[in-house]
């Protein structure tokens, strides 16, 4: 094969990955995502979107990355990755969304102990993003929905 074609062929595939990529930016902060007409989902789109899904992502504290099944009836399981597999890495407890629409988790993990807290999902496009805070600078995170 010649050098252009191969050039030709990796550009084609860069130009596609960063097609598809775009799709799923990861943004630095809420407010990004703002700027970009993302909008918050309520109490009742967020319920639709978590009851019985799996939800997948980097973990509010990095290096982790987590796999969590909300089930319909509030019970909470997954599991943490990025750590030693003799630290137990599950997690079980349960979650459901609060008057605010906020996700509530109230979890225990043999890695970090209780996880409790709330967070808000906000959706681009077809792309869902965590944040821990409704503040414009607040971290956000990318979600994977599997059903």
């Amino acid at each position: 094969m010649n050098r252009n074609f191969i050039r030709s062929a990796l550009f084609g595939v860069l130009l596609l990955l960063g097609t598809t990529m775009t799709n799923a930016q990861e943004f630095s902060n809420l407010g990004e995502i703002l700027d970009k007409g993302g909008q918050r989902l309520d109490a009742t789109e967020l319920k639709a979107f978590l009851s019985g899904a799996t939800i997948s992502g980097k973990s509010m504290r990095p290096p982790t990355e987590f796999e969590m099944n909300y089930a319909s009836d509030g019970v909470a399981n997954g599991r943490i990755f990025g750590i030693r597999v003799d630290q137990a890495p599950g997690m079980t407890g349960t979650w459901k969304v609060d008057d605010k629409g906020q996700i509530c988790v109230d979890l225990m993990t043999m890695t970090f102990g209780a996880v409790k807290g709330c967070s808000s999902y906000y959706k681009l496009g077809n792309v869902y993003y965590q944040a821990a805070s409704d503040d414009r600078g607040a971290v956000v995170r990318l979600r994977n929905k599997k059903q």
